[in-house]
């Protein structure tokens, strides 16, 4: 399962890198006023996105059976922390499209906490019912206050963040 964690890492940082290296600085713009990012790169990166998290899932699935619980809570733990890094490399680029983009990623990031929160409870802890719940909406929440907190200062261009 480490490959496949470094590969998604790996894959993040390589399109972070490109695009890093390609734009051109904003002196050199020939328009100000128009899109730096062009729309065509946007929904790439959002369908990049999905196909990394819907080919986790697959690979994961297929050998879910035979993963230990800590490997499972592993599995989870290591999967946010790959949407965490893509966020935070990206989260320079000043674009507004890209921040958007950021936004898209953060969000497997504290889906995936969840599960790992569960199975940690669960499986490992052995704990049932209220406890796992607890632990559950404990650590999501705590994790999604961090993220915001963190880029609370940072004005988005999401329409979910107006007014």
């Amino acid at each position: 399962m480490a490959p496949l964690i470094l590969l998604l890492l790996v894959t993040g940082l390589t399109v972070g890198g490109f695009y890093a290296r390609t734009r051109a600085p904003p002196a050199t713009q020939p328009n100000p006023g128009r899109r730096r990012v062009p729309l065509v790169t946007e929904a790439v990166a959002y369908i990049g996105a999905i196909l990394l998290l819907a080919g986790f899932v697959a690979a994961v699935g297929q050998r879910w059976t035979d993963i230990t619980p800590w490997g499972r809570v592993a599995i989870f733990a290591g999967a946010g922390l790959v949407f965490l890094t893509i966020g935070i490399l990206v989260l320079r680029i000043p674009e507004p499209e890209v921040q958007r983009v950021v936004a898209v990623v953060r969000l497997p990031s504290v889906a995936v906490a969840a599960p790992a929160a569960g199975l940690a409870a669960h499986e490992v802890l052995r704990w049932t019912g209220g406890p796992t719940a607890t632990a559950i909406a404990t650590v999501v929440s705590g994790y999604g206050a961090t993220l915001w907190y963190i880029h609370r200062g940072r004005r988005s261009t999401s329409p979910c963040s107006r007014g």
